[in-house]
């Protein structure tokens, strides 16, 4: 984790829209990145991919050309590659980074508030295309799809948006469901200064932003609110099932399959405690599974905070056939072992303390750490703060995370290589 240390300022104008910014004289560039609080949570019922498709189609939703864009930002030292922003559960975001000239920062701005804000939003065919392929590709192989699937549906069935089993780019037939209206109104609603904030590193100043801003569409008074995150009052229930074997697992070629283990957390859990626990088990997985002697392994954890629900995740790949039995004994000695290592704990949180004694001035890695604070907090929390919370992190808190990783609340998947 590489932190800078100074504050974000913080700046909200007359209509709502947020600027955080850092300035930094010694360098000659302005990285600025964009978060629309909006994302998948918020596509319609049998209309999945909805947010996904306008984060397409904002790059044609400028009177300038996309050509004439692009050759506007090579010009200026700039990167920013058109069509290709991001959709999350909860946000939509887009960035850019150019050399740090007010006038040509004005028409930076100028473009994405288009973009943004004032255009009224024209659904493209060689957009439309594009999504098509992306839906193809994110649906991978059959036995990919209907595992993926069965994960969401056993592990995640309870909750109102997991559990609907879609990613979050749709499907044919959700996206063929979409109208121009659909994509009009969810623009209109979402996409207004109140829902949206800026953040920017780099030489310019919190004043100069502020002026720059003011002179563009996002200062435009357009009706609308902040989209609020989701409430933490899930209670994750177990899944229906606690371990499944893929298609071939038995008659695999190589022999090999690779273990996946899914489970839910509540979303009231702090995500520093998840994340000692997360690298805990790491160290654990990586220690045992030395020491059995039964192969090489590649094992790791993940976990995602998605608010009101925080997905874990393990990993092991290729283990031999026969080893299955083992392989399973030792992720359940791993998950039990953590329980009963305070010292470990001890050790793991003294780590995380340490990290954040890195810092970096790199103003496009800062906006992309502050994005990612913005996307689950709609904060940009200090590096004292952060450190405060990992300071309150007791033992406790690490065995309230493994009663939701019990056995009979885990979902263990073998499938063939």
């Amino acid at each position: 984790m590489i932190i800078n240390h100074r504050k974000f300022a913080r700046f909200v104008f007359p209509n709502g829209l947020e600027l955080n910014s850092i300035s930094i004289p010694e360098t000659n560039f302005e990285s600025v990145g964009f978060v629309v609080y909006a994302g998948f949570r918020q596509d319609p019922r049998g209309k999945e991919g909805l947010a996904h498709f306008i984060e397409h189609l904002v790059g044609d939703n400028c009177p300038l050309s996309k050509n004439k864009i692009k050759d506007f930002f090579k010009r200026h030292g700039g990167n920013y590659k058109l069509g290709l922003g991001g959709t999350g559960n909860l946000v939509t975001t887009y960035n850019f980074e150019m050399l740090a000239k007010e006038r040509a920062v004005l028409r930076a701005f100028s473009i994405f508030s288009k973009m943004l804000i004032s255009s009224p939003l024209v659904r493209r065919n060689t957009e439309s295309r594009r999504v098509r392929n992306e839906i193809v590709w994110a649906r991978g192989s059959k036995d990919d799809f209907e595992l993926s699937k069965r994960e969401d549906e056993i592990v995640f069935g309870w909750h109102p948006h997991f559990g609907k089993a879609i990613n979050g780019v749709g499907t044919a037939e959700t996206f063929a469901a979409i109208t121009a209206a659909d994509l009009q109104e969810f623009y209109d609603r979402y996409y207004v200064p109140a829902n949206i904030s800026i953040v920017a590193c780099g030489a310019l100043s919190q004043e100069q932003l502020i002026k720059i801003i003011s002179q563009t569409d996002f200062a435009a008074r357009k009706k609308g609110v902040r989209n609020l995150l989701p409430q933490k009052k899930f209670i994750p229930q177990a899944p229906k099932e606690n371990i499944f074997f893929g298609r071939g697992v038995k008659e695999s070629e190589t022999g090999l399959c690779d273990c996946y283990v899914s489970a839910a957390l509540p979303g009231k859990i702090l995500p520093q405690a998840v994340s000692i626990y997360h690298q805990m088990l790491d160290y654990l997985l990586e220690q045992k599974l030395q020491k059995s002697k039964q192969g090489l392994y590649r094992a790791d954890s993940g976990w995602l905070n998605h608010v009101d629900v925080h997905s874990f995740s393990v990993r092991v790949d290729a283990i031999p056939r026969e080893k299955i039995k083992d392989v399973y004994k030792i992720l359940d000695n791993c998950f039990s072992e953590i329980g009963n290592n305070p010292h470990l704990f001890a050790r793991v949180k003294k780590w995380s303390l340490a990290s954040f004694q890195l810092y970096n001035n790199n103003g496009s890695e800062l906006v992309k750490e502050a994005v990612v604070k913005l996307k689950i907090l709609q904060e940009i929390k200090t590096t004292e703060e952060i450190v405060a919370e990992i300071k309150s992190i007791q033992f406790s808190d690490i065995l309230e995370i493994g009663r939701w990783l019990t056995p009979e609340r885990r979902w263990t998947l073998f499938r063939k290589v």
